[in-house]
């Protein structure tokens, strides 16, 4: 058995309860899907990937504070499984199966963690999809591998404003789960002045970290090859727009 180290849980029945969560998830997820354990140097990664495996791959990055598969579930419900193969790594030192020890956004290791996961899954390039946290950890990987990313798809992302320095986790996982309390450094212009690849943003002006209008004008000045910013659409229409984003 190993030894435990509230570094993501609180305690073990906290860690089995998640876990738990985590699976019924799973189960309840209406697409095909399956599991892999690949291996980093930052330690054991824990991936599903969801819809077609000879699908165009497209990596999905979640991470903070939250259980991946049940922020995922309605993307995978509504986007185009069947042209897809959404490849969804739970983050090192978040909440999920990977290495439970917490790597460190600013100094930039999930770019480099990201980079591997996509080596060890033989994925040279993809479309790369970041929502909230993920986002930041989608963009470190276009600053780490600008050319392997194909086209860029951020939802309610994180470091394009600053955030409130103490992270909202919703129930029940706050109760559960130890808030991971780094914030993400903000994006500049200079950093992602070389990515051409095409990119969407997607906001909520209802977000409580991420004001939706404030987020769209800031991205319009970050990248340069903006194919849509949306502002509070309607979900279908969201998820039919951003799949077919990720599939042209």
């Amino acid at each position: 058995m190993d030894s435990f180290k509230p570094t993501v849980y609180h305690s073990l029945d906290a860690r089995h309860l998640l876990h738990n969560l985590y699976r019924k998830c799973l189960i309840d997820t209406p697409v095909p899907l399956s599991e892999r354990m690949v291996e980093t140097s930052f330690g054991d990664t824990h991936v599903v990937l969801y819809g077609n495996p000879s699908g165009q791959p497209v990596m999905a990055f979640c991470g903070n504070n939250v259980v991946n598969p049940q922020i995922l579930l309605p993307f995978v419900q509504h986007f185009d499984m069947e042209r897809l193969l959404l490849v969804a790594p739970d983050v090192p030192g978040c909440i999920g199966f990977s290495y439970e020890y917490p790597r460190s956004m600013s100094a930039g290791d999930y770019g480099t963690w990201a980079t591997a996961v996509m080596n060890a899954l033989s994925i040279h390039n993809a479309a790369v999809f970041g929502y909230s946290f993920g986002a930041g950890i989608a963009l470190q990987l276009c600053r780490t591998a600008l050319l392997r990313v194909e086209r860029l798809l951020l939802v309610n992302p994180s470091c394009i404003l600053r955030t409130p320095s103490i992270p909202e986790t919703p129930q029940p996982i706050s109760q559960y789960a130890i808030p991971q309390k780094e914030i993400s450094k903000l994006l500049t212009a200079g950093q992602i002045k070389k990515l051409n690849a095409p990119v969407f943003v997607a906001a909520d002006d209802n977000d409580p970290l991420f004001t939706g209008s404030k987020i769209l004008r800031q991205a319009e000045k970050l990248f340069r090859n903006i194919t849509a910013l949306r502002l509070n659409p309607t979900t279908d229409d969201l998820f039919v727009e951003m799949s077919g984003f990720l599939v042209d």
